[in-house]
């Protein structure tokens, strides 16, 4: 069912022009795309999830936050999907868009931990993004 409210909400979005802020939300292409990666990835879809999530062009309008929580959202993906370094090069996409609102979300340190779990070895960019955040490897 997720699916199908996904692909309407994208058909609606193709009429609308950039993202629309009417009634307090923020509703376009863009978003809607965005929403769809993250369904993939609620309903057991992982690499789906992390392989469309990695291909999205997020129009500029998506305001910063929602965009790095899309990269904060493939990063999971691509760690569930069992490609910890890729989760780690989506969590530095979210860095760069976002650097404060990255740093303090506690998906992203959740996220971290399973890389540092899943990579037997410390990375010097995985050692580093941890310390970035203030967390111990």
């Amino acid at each position: 069912m997720a699916r199908a409210h996904i692909s309407e909400a994208r058909k609606l979005a193709k009429h609308v022009k950039g993202e629309s802020a009417a009634y307090g939300t923020l509703f376009g292409q863009g978003n809607a795309d965005i929403h769809a990666c993250a369904v993939e990835l609620e309903i057991g879809e992982p690499g789906k999830a992390a392989r469309e999530g990695s291909e999205l062009v997020i129009p500029k309008q998506v305001a910063p936050p929602r965009a790095s929580h899309h990269w904060q959202d493939t990063a999971r993906a691509w760690l569930m999907a069992g490609q910890p370094s890729k989760a780690l090069d989506a969590l530095a996409v979210a860095r760069k868009i976002t650097p404060q609102y990255t740093r303090l979300h506690p998906g992203v340190l959740e996220t971290l931990r399973g890389i540092a779990v899943t990579e037997r070895r410390k990375t010097d960019s995985l050692s580093n993004f941890a310390g970035w955040v203030g967390m111990k490897l």
